[in-house]
């Protein structure tokens, strides 16, 4: 196995469970549900309905943008 190869398996076993824990903290929260419910909220509006600061909605739906679990539009600022 290569140095790479090495390190994107590392990569994998500590990175995995910090980004599950992600996307099941923001299920957990209740911000899928108001996306659902609601779509095309921004992080304050989503921030209100689940009784968290907007900043930590945005750090927690970075991944999820990244992942493509959620999508995010920069002009508007609305997750859907």
């Amino acid at each position: 196995m290569t140095a790479e190869a090495t390190l994107a398996r590392f990569r994998e076993y500590m990175v995995g469970p910090a980004r599950f824990m992600n996307l099941l903290s923001c299920f957990e929260l209740g911000i899928v549900d108001a996306l659902r419910a609601n779509p095309g909220m921004t992080a304050d509006e989503l921030g209100a309905a689940v009784g968290a600061k907007a900043a930590a909605v945005e750090q927690l739906l970075f991944l999820l943008v990244k992942e493509g679990f959620v999508a995010h539009d920069e002009a508007s600022g609305a997750y859907t």
